[in-house]
């Protein structure tokens, strides 16, 4: 509740809440933090964050804007799943040598294309020989 001048009053709400915002007292809480790292780290996506806590996924969009350690401990967690996919991707290219993931990366970390059309340059001549086709198989 505003007091005449437009001030906020600061007195303790039934909510919880000292703003005179109406709602819910927020459930965040400092461990958040914590987890919130070793969770993205895990790869959970926010929908999940927010079942495990309990609480709905605005609140976890909340507490990003109003909360800059927690926003900050979702996108280091976030690079160090990051990192360790990459690795992971890396090593099966290289030292698995899986087909597949070789040539993912190589479009993806190359820029490397499929050719669609091949033209033959000067430096690649092509000969092309003709065969007439047999009238079939040789009687005897």
């Amino acid at each position: 509740m505003s007091k005449p001048n437009g001030e906020k009053n600061h007195q303790p709400q039934k909510n919880g809440k000292t703003n005179g915002e109406p709602g819910r007292p927020t459930k965040f809480n400092n461990r958040f933090v914590v987890e919130a790292e070793g969770l993205a780290q895990a790869g959970l996506p926010q929908k999940q964050m927010a079942a495990f806590w309990g609480i709905s996924e605005d609140s976890i969009t909340r507490w990003k804007d109003e909360h800059p350690e927690f926003a900050e401990a979702l996108k280091k967690g976030e690079a160090a799943k990051n990192i360790k996919l990459l690795q992971a991707m890396f090593t099966n290219a290289t030292e698995k040598m899986n087909p597949a993931l070789q040539i993912f990366l190589a479009k993806n970390w190359l820029g490397m294309k499929d050719q669609t059309e091949f033209i033959p340059s000067q430096d690649f001549p092509m000969r092309i020989q003709i065969v007439p086709a047999s009238n079939g198989p040789k009687k005897s």
